[in-house]
C-alpha cells in the first residue's frame, strides 16, 4: 500500500487551499514505519486539525495459512526515534489524535476481509 502516490499527490495539491499540509515520510530509521503529517478541515464550528501518526504493519500467518497484513497506527509521540517537523504551520491548527489497528485477511486471490479496530 502506497500513500505518497503522484496521483494522489497532485489530487491533495488540486483540491487545497494553500493551508493544507500533507507531509509523508516513508522508512523511519531505516524501518518501514512511516510518519504521516496532515491538517484536517473540519465543518461546523470545529477548529481545524494537524494529525501527526507514525504507521507501521507486518505480515503475518493466519492459523488457516492465509496472509494477514496488520497495519498500526499512533501519535508520532509515542514512536521513539526521528520525527519531522513542519517549520511553518498554517494558523489555527490545533492538535488531533488517531491511533487504531487495521487487519486485512486474504480470503482469495481477489477478496479480503479489512478489519477496523
Amino acid at each position: 500500500w502506497l500513500l505518497d502516490t503522484y496521483e494522489y499527490r497532485r489530487s491533495f495539491i488540486r483540491e487545497g487551499n494553500g493551508k493544507e499540509v500533507r507531509h509523508i515520510w516513508e522508512n523511519l530509521d531505516g524501518t518501514r514505519g512511516l510518519q504521516h503529517t496532515r491538517s484536517l478541515s473540519l465543518p461546523g464550528g470545529l477548529s481545524d486539525r494537524l494529525f501527526d501518526v507514525w504507521i507501521t504493519w507486518e505480515k503475518v500467518l493466519d492459523d488457516d495459512g492465509r496472509q494477514i497484513y496488520a497495519i498500526a497506527y499512533a501519535p508520532m509521540e509515542e514512536y521513539g526515534g526521528t520525527r519531522h517537523v513542519i517549520p511553518t504551520l498554517p494558523k489555527g491548527l490545533k492538535p488531533g489524535t488517531s491511533r487504531g489497528i487495521n487487519l486485512i485477511k486474504t480470503c482469495t486471490d481477489n477478496t479480503c476481509v479489512w478489519i477496523r479496530a
